[in-house]
């Protein structure tokens, strides 16, 4: 999914597994956090479809 996500936000996204797993998105200048928020699950919904089909 970490992959799915690199590709869709190029590089934008941060991931760390340590105790405390996280995973980061920047934000652009222009965007907003609601917005990117609704991306993020909207490509992960989407990289999970694909993944179910396969």
């Amino acid at each position: 999914m970490i992959r799915g996500l690199l590709v869709a936000f190029n590089g934008r996204v941060t991931a760390g597994a340590g105790n405390r797993p996280y995973l980061s998105v920047t934000l652009q200048p222009d965007e907003k956090p609601l917005e990117l928020l609704q991306s993020i699950l909207k490509a992960m919904a989407e990289i999970l479809a694909s993944a179910e089909q396969k």
